[in-house]
């Protein structure tokens, strides 16, 4: 969807594509075509690159894959090391859009906030608009969901209970209340 917003026509074929698939599958009319890559080759190419695959020969290659690979064929080595090509060249686009679009996000959007006992909070602004904490504990996982000026959701085996958490959880980050902590996160909002 980024590459598209910039531009990339590719990115809007392959949007569309999608979105008629799956209109087509709601609408009972046949199922999906199958993916032309092989995913279980693209699994143990993408797994084993950095165990020695990438440096293999394209025989090499193959020999190695009618050892571990479970599909029972015969593999051809040409179509392998074609195969490898654009897993690499899949994972070397992957990461540079990463960190590109990784450095289009505010600061608080990159980063958590450490309190005190362990507690995490992480700030999430996803596309549909909503702003959110989520503040885990190491060990433990997700236990509050925070919005602008109320914990929306904990889980059961979140430290405090509804009572206690408003009083207690902003000062785990040493700030007075709620609303201080999400602003931490999204200054600009209007609470």
């Amino acid at each position: 969807m980024e590459k598209k917003k910039e531009g990339d026509l590719e990115s809007h074929k392959q949007l569309i594509r999608a979105e008629d698939e799956f209109w087509r599958l709601l609408n009972g009319h046949g199922p999906v075509p199958p993916f032309k890559v092989d995913q279980m080759h693209s699994d143990l190419l993408e797994l084993g690159l950095h165990l020695g695959l990438k440096v293999l020969s394209a025989e090499e290659l193959a020999d190695c894959f009618d050892e571990v690979c479970r599909c029972g064929k015969q593999h051809d080595a040409d179509a392998l090391k074609k195969q490898r090509g654009r897993v690499v060249k899949d994972l070397e686009a992957t990461l540079r859009a990463s960190e590109r679009y990784s450095l289009r996000k505010p600061p608080w959007e990159r980063f958590a906030v450490y309190g005190a006992q362990e507690f995490i909070a992480k700030s999430y602004h996803p596309r549909d608009g909503s702003r959110y904490i989520e503040i885990s504990r190491k060990g433990n996982g997700l236990e509050y969901i925070v919005e602008k000026d109320a914990v929306i959701g904990y889980s059961e085996q979140a430290e405090f209970g509804s009572r206690e958490v408003l009083h207690t959880l902003p000062a785990v980050f040493f700030v007075s209340s709620i609303e201080e902590l999400f602003k931490m996160f999204f200054p600009e909002s209007d609470l």
